[in-house]
């Protein structure tokens, strides 16, 4: 009979808490593990919290995107209709102007 010595585990089997704490960490968004995202992962970061309906929270991601990115018209639309979705119409008409004095042929924006 084959024994492995005590305390080892059978090869080919990763502890449950090492496999928990690996999805956990693959899984969290990158605001979360304290990494700036970058541009297209902080959108779509973004854009998925504003799916869950966590308006605050992507806001709050958009605003450091576009304060680190102002060329980043899409991150300045996606504030200005993120917070008018929170409920924020002065703060969405601002960033909409803004935005719109800043790209004003962008068909998006209008």
């Amino acid at each position: 009979m084959d024994h492995a010595p005590r305390g080892a585990r059978p090869s080919g089997r990763a502890p449950l808490p090492l496999l928990v704490a690996l999805v956990v960490a693959l899984t969290a968004p990158a605001a979360a593990r304290g990494q700036t995202p970058a541009p297209a992962d902080a959108l779509a970061e973004a854009s998925w919290l504003r799916d869950e309906r966590d308006f605050a929270g992507a806001a709050e991601l958009l605003r450091r995107h576009a304060a680190a990115h102002p060329e980043d018209a899409n991150a300045a639309r996606m504030l200005a209709q993120t917070l008018y979705w929170a409920g924020d119409v002065p703060a969405a008409e601002t960033r909409y102007e803004g935005a719109l004095r800043r790209w004003p042929e962008d068909p998006w924006l209008r």
